[in-house]
């Protein structure tokens, strides 16, 4: 069941459409349905990087008797970074917005790790350092992780 709704079916690379919405006792599309497909639509327009976070807004409910269609923007592909908004449209009306940002941050962090001194190296993989900290070392500046 969740794989079909999870489904999209492709209709350009950006643009994608959910088959149905069959739910028994709802007249309107769950919203963590929509979210879900829409950070699928989104996640086929990036390549072998996961979602980081999301940001979304939920602006009508959405009707289970008519297909969703997701357009997917590309806002930037940099180096370590993908972002995406995504637009959930059903019968015209605009029913759900959404931006995404996708990194392959353990991957960032062994070369943010790899371009410190060694000494440096050591202790922040030692303390398994996955956030922001400052370590100072004698006669230098602060250096950020």
């Amino acid at each position: 069941m969740l794989e079909q709704l999870l489904d999209l079916e492709a209709i350009d690379s950006q643009r994608f459409t959910t088959r149905n919405h069959q739910e028994s006792f709802r007249k309107t599309i769950f919203g963590g349905q929509v979210l879900a497909q829409a950070l699928m639509a989104a996640g086929r327009t990036v390549r072998n990087r996961p979602v980081h976070s999301l940001h979304a807004y939920f602006l009508r409910a959405g009707q289970v008797d008519s297909p969703v269609e997701y357009w997917v923007e590309n806002l930037r592909d940099g180096n370590s970074v993908s972002s995406r908004a995504v637009r959930a449209v059903q019968e015209g009306e605009l029913i759900f917005t959404m931006q995404a940002p996708f990194t392959n941050w353990r991957r960032d962090l062994n070369i943010k790790l790899s371009r410190r001194p060694t000494w440096l190296r050591r202790r922040a993989c030692a303390n398994n350092i996955l956030t922001s900290t400052a370590i100072t070392s004698p006669g230098s500046s602060v250096i950020l992780a």
